[in-house]
């Protein structure tokens, strides 16, 4: 079989699906699950959520590195950059290995494309904060089976 749906392909979109939509149960499970800390600590439920969410946003980059590797290009504002604490974090070899990013941040995202979702999870993983990262949906949006109220 020539072309892009050869049996390896077919096997490596199972995989990556298969792998996806665990994951994806494993977090609404362990979300449930985390319930039962609320009224004995709501600290250590904030702690816990953080971790699952942790837990998806490196699963999520070890399917990209793994599956789809690509270069992340980041424009930033040079006022963001100074020479005290500059945003990218590199190596002796001069390659990005992380992002100083400021305690609190707001990421916006306009959606013209679907992959804005992973381009968010990948800058909150260089910046090693994927377990604190927040998204907050459009009004309109809440009636939605899953993602909705």
């Amino acid at each position: 079989m020539n072309g892009y749906w050869s049996p390896k392909a077919i096997g490596s979109l199972v995989f990556v699906n298969g792998l996806v939509f665990i994951q994806g149960c494993s977090v609404y499970v362990w979300q449930y699950l985390a319930l039962v800390l609320w009224p004995i600590s709501q600290q250590a439920y904030y702690q816990f959520i953080n971790l699952v969410m942790s837990i998806w946003g490196l699963t999520l980059m070890f399917l990209i590195d793994t599956f789809c590797p690509a270069s992340f290009v980041l424009n930033i504002d040079p006022s963001c950059n100074t020479d005290t604490e500059p945003m990218l974090q590199k190596d002796k070899q001069d390659k990005t290995i992380g992002l100083s990013m400021p305690k609190r941040a707001i990421v916006i995202a306009n959606h013209q494309i679907y992959a804005d979702w992973i381009y968010i999870w990948c800058l909150a993983y260089f910046a090693k904060a994927q377990g604190s990262l927040k998204i907050i949906l459009k009004d309109s949006l809440k009636r939605l089976p899953v993602f909705g109220s």
